[in-house]
């Protein structure tokens, strides 16, 4: 993230790195129930760990950078949740299985990697709005840098 912060709120942290650069990161974290954790039933909360959490409902996260250079601005995001770079998800895929071959562990390491999507944006009036709608358990990186040109 970058050094100075600008905001932290439910669900996002927005940081700044220089004049035109901005690092943010947004989370939708879910906990595990406390009557899961009396239960102990660990086995069933790996199989089916939705059923275990306190929520699932999505979180709508709004961003406004005010006092920001006019102009372009290059918005790259790296998202992880149950699509992109959910090793657990992957796992699932595999019959959850126990024991993994060499082959099994080696696709794992290789799936699991964040989703990367870049869009661009104008900054108007001195303010950037951005919006994005996280899934429970979902953490996006975004790096926001105006465009010099």
């Amino acid at each position: 993230l970058g050094s100075m912060l600008l905001a932290k709120g439910q669900g996002y942290i927005v940081t700044q790195k220089s004049e035109i650069e901005y690092v943010a990161i947004l989370f939708n974290y879910k906990y595990i129930s406390n009557q899961s954790r009396i239960r102990n039933d660990y086995r069933d909360m790996l199989r089916n760990p939705d059923e275990f959490l306190e929520g699932t409902e999505r979180l709508l996260v709004s961003l406004y950078l005010n006092n920001i250079q006019p102009g372009r601005y290059k918005v790259r995001q790296y998202i992880l949740n149950k699509h992109h770079g959910s090793v657990y998800d992957a796992w699932k895929s595999l019959s959850s299985v126990d024991e993994l071959t060499s082959e099994e562990a080696s696709w794992l390491e290789q799936t699991c990697v964040p989703s990367i999507q870049i869009d661009f944006v104008t900054g108007t009036s001195g303010q950037l709005s951005l919006k994005y709608d996280l899934e429970p358990n979902e953490v996006r990186l975004l790096e926001i840098n105006r465009i010099l040109e």
